[in-house]
This record gives C-alpha cells, sequence and structure tokens, in this order.
C-alpha cells in the first residue's frame, strides 16, 4: 500500500547569510547522509550511463548538506535582509513528504528534492517581503545533485531517468 499522503515532521536551523543574500534551513548531517545514500542506493541499481566503462552515475550532497533555501538574493531582490536576520539561528519546524523527486533534466545533471510544507517558513517569506517561488510557494528540501558529475564529464550524452519523468519514486 502507497501512503502518498505521508508527511514527517522535522525541525532545522535557519541559517541567515546577509552578504551573500541567502538562508536556509539547515539540516543535520544524518539526514542529508542517508537520503544522499538512499538515492545513490537506487542510482545504482536503477541504471548505468553509457560511455567507456560504463560509469555509474552517483549524486552528491548539494553544498554538502540537505536545506530548505527560504530566501536567495538572485530569487527575492525585494527581501529585508536586516529582517531576515532577527530570524537567524531559530529552530523551525516543518514537514516533509519522503518521497524523492528529480529535476534539472533539462541541463546533464539532477537535482533531488523533497517536497516541504511549512507555515512557519511562509510566515518568515511573508514578514521580510521574499517573494513565493513561481508557480506557488512551492518549499523542497534539496538534497543532492549530480551536477559535478555534468562538469566532469561535459560530453557524456544525458541520462534517462530510472523512472518516469514527473513521478515520485514511490508511486506505480
Amino acid at each position: 500500500m502507497l501512503l502518498s499522503n505521508m508527511w514527517i515532521e522535522h525541525k532545522g536551523i535557519l541559517r541567515v547569510d546577509a552578504k551573500e543574500k541567502r538562508a536556509k534551513v539547515i539540516l543535520s548531517y544524518d539526514f542529508t547522509h542517508y537520503y544522499t545514500w538512499l538515492i545513490n542506493r537506487a542510482l545504482t541499481l536503477g541504471f548505468r550511463v553509457g560511455g567507456r566503462g560504463m560509469k555509474i552515475v552517483r549524486a552528491q550532497a548539494t553544498t554538502n548538506i540537505a536545506h530548505v533555501t527560504v530566501a536567495s538574493g538572485q530569487d527575492n531582490p525585494k527581501t529585508d535582509w536586516r529582517k531576515m536576520l532577527s530570524y537567524d539561528g531559530k529552530v523551525i519546524p516543518f514537514e516533509y513528504s519522503p518521497y524523492v523527486k528529480v529535476g534539472g533534466q533539462r541541463q546533464k545533471f539532477w537535482n533531488f528534492y523533497l517536497d516541504v510544507r511549512s507555515d512557519k517558513i511562509l510566515t518568515i517569506k511573508q514578514v521580510t517581503g521574499a517573494k513565493k517561488a513561481k508557480g506557488g510557494s512551492w518549499l523542497h528540501i534539496t538534497i543532492a545533485t549530480t551536477k559535478n558529475e555534468a562538469q566532469l564529464y561535459p560530453d557524456k550524452p544525458k541520462p534517462k531517468l530510472p523512472f518516469p519523468h514527473g513521478r515520485q519514486s514511490g508511486q506505480n
């Protein structure tokens, strides 16, 4: 039985870098390590990418730790960073879906995400003037990427997904 409406409660610490204009809810190393291992296990079992020696694609943790982006200067130019700094170091509760999603296929790499919902994060975004993401306010945990592999092997053909595009890995 598939539990497609499963949400798991979790917490992270909001870290604000006003100079770089970034605010992220940082998750634990254990969380990052577990999901990166799980993704790599699925990639190893699911397929191999063509080329000399049939290289296996590996996902790597993005910026070394899983995170939920609250605001980014390039995406949110009207964010009040002084107000955002008042939230720095606060514990932020949220819920996440354990089903991994994949994005970034238009480039020669993938990004791996988990959906998030959090009234606290949405309130922080509203108070600080951070705009909503395109198409609403899709909050997500960025877990891992194969971007470094794409940079190492720029001529490598774009690999096919081990599961259908746009569907969660746990769905049939």
